[in-house]
């Protein structure tokens, strides 16, 4: 009978310790309103660069998280503490920098770091820009990402904010040949009054010609007032440089599309026209609409090729 009874003791110490633990546990995994944990583990892509620093190279990360915010907010520190594999790729992101708020509206991610994120040049902080927008848009969880240093926006050395950039306006460059450079590209200011300069880092492939990349940046639109002055419908079929003449072909939306009036269509036709003369080979610019001269753009004569007019320049 005491054998028996001892068992029964046992047993039932035994039923609440299980008990205990399984409390516990729930206790631990549930949140304040009570309920289960979607606490999970999922790989994500990161950038960083390669060793040469001039292109973006991937590796994966194992992230834990219960949040869109705090996953983003991980992630951007796995940039800052740097690759797995430090020998084949680097960081893009100064080590000495911090993380100091992360914020999400409307899909725009405001991601604000301390001051050392400052590189030596406007290259490096496009390619530490880089890897932020590509990582973070990549999640699914936002489209467009905002870096802020201290506070304010991120600015290059000509005091121009990067603005918010999507993935779209990172330019892959692991098919290039380490073709890094700083273009000129010439938007409206915020006021549509003038003509502003925009300085922007891009890699050249080196099947592709610096002319047709500088228009597609064009298209892409000024990072520092949001404005675009080539109609979004509009596709550039071709260029072609021949004797210092950049031959510049559009197709039909170019014109059909333009922002009407003569101070819009003025600037639009010197937004291209003075961003390809900042090249060194290219001296005056022929537009063609699906391939042949037009005799207007809107009010604009529009069939002789066009030189650079500084007069629009703000100063």
């Amino acid at each position: 009978m005491k054998k028996s009874k001892a068992i029964i003791v046992i047993v039932a110490c035994m039923v609440a310790f299980v008990l205990l633990c399984a409390l516990g546990y729930m206790v631990y995994s549930t949140n304040d309103f009570g309920e289960v944990s979607n606490k999970t583990t999922k790989t994500y892509t990161v950038y960083f660069l390669d060793s040469t620093k001039t292109k973006l190279v991937s590796e994966t990360a194992a992230v834990e998280s219960m949040g869109e915010i705090d996953t983003l907010c991980t992630l951007t520190n796995v940039l800052i503490k740097g690759p797995k594999d430090s020998v084949e790729k680097k960081r893009a992101i100064p080590e000495s920098t911090q993380l100091l708020s992360l914020e999400r509206d409307k899909g725009i991610a405001a991601v604000n770091f301390s001051s050392a994120f400052y590189g030596e040049s406007d290259i490096d902080n496009s390619l530490a820009a880089a890897t932020v927008v590509k990582t973070l848009c990549e999640t699914g969880f936002v489209t467009k990402v905002k870096i802020l240093v201290e506070g304010n926006e991120l600015i290059n050395s000509d005091k121009i904010a990067y603005g918010a950039l999507g993935s779209e306006d990172i330019i892959d460059s692991s098919q290039a040949k380490n073709n890094s450079l700083v273009i000129s590209l010439y938007f409206a200011d915020k006021d549509a009054a003038a003509l502003q300069l925009e300085k922007r880092s891009v890699t050249q492939n080196d099947k592709e010609p610096v002319e047709k990349i500088v228009i597609n940046e064009l298209m892409r639109g000024s990072l520092a007032s949001g404005l675009k002055l080539i109609p979004a419908e509009a596709k550039l079929i071709s260029t072609e440089v021949k004797d210092g003449v950049c031959f510049v072909n559009f197709s039909k939306e170019f014109a059909d599309k333009r922002i009407a009036g003569s101070s819009s269509e003025l600037l639009t036709i010197y937004s291209i026209v003075n961003t390809l003369t900042e090249l060194e080979n290219i001296n005056k610019v022929q537009f063609l609409i699906e391939g042949q001269k037009v005799e207007t753009y809107g009010e604009i004569a529009f069939d002789e090729p066009f030189v650079k007019n500084e007069g629009l320049i703000k100063q």
